[in-house]
């Protein structure tokens, strides 16, 4: 198999989602100034979460995801106005790959989780679960929710086939997970 590699899409309706939220921000915004300028009145809490509420919807609209399969990891691109950060999971260190939600009831613990898709890609969220090592030299079970196209799936179902499309009870199942 080749080199795969596909760009994270724009969809109209989560577009038209996210100009929405963005127009209700500055409406909030506007209010907050206005109420500040006439009355004097600045209030830090409000300031605070539209702050906390511009960077969530930058870093969800503008971020652009690259996702390429390559012969021994796969390969995620994130860049945030052209500052890219380059996540790489070896196949061999992947546990499965299952659609998000998880449906099952297994307890299960995520050293961490990584969010790499954009909020304006309308495809289906798709969990990777693997294992690598943290700062200590432990390992730990990570996730990273992505969102890959049906050709991306099969190309990683030919490679992983007995780990894509599963779910999140065979992966615990599979490598149970250490009590804390």
């Amino acid at each position: 198999m080749g080199k795969l590699a596909e760009n994270s899409i724009i969809s109209r309706t989560n577009a038209l989602v996210v100009t929405l939220a963005v127009a209700l921000f500055l409406g909030s915004s506007l209010l907050t100034l206005y109420g500040w300028i006439m009355w004097q009145v600045l209030k830090p809490f409000d300031v605070f979460v539209e702050l906390v509420f511009a960077l969530v919807l930058v870093q969800r609209a503008a971020a652009k995801y690259y996702y390429e399969l390559d012969k021994k990891v796969i390969r995620i691109t994130k860049s945030i106005f052209g500052h890219p950060n380059q996540y790489e999971i070896s196949y061999r260190d992947i546990l499965g790959v299952y659609r998000h939600p998880a449906k099952s009831t297994a307890a299960r613990s995520f050293g961490r989780s990584y969010r790499l898709h954009s909020a304006l890609d309308g495809r289906l969220v798709w969990t990777i679960a693997y294992n690598q090592p943290d700062n200590k030299g432990r390992m730990e079970t990570r996730r990273v929710y992505f969102k890959p196209s049906e050709k991306m799936l099969a190309a990683l179902m030919e490679l992983l086939p007995d780990k894509v499309k599963t779910s999140e009870g065979e992966i615990a199942g599979r490598h149970p997970a250490k009590p804390k």
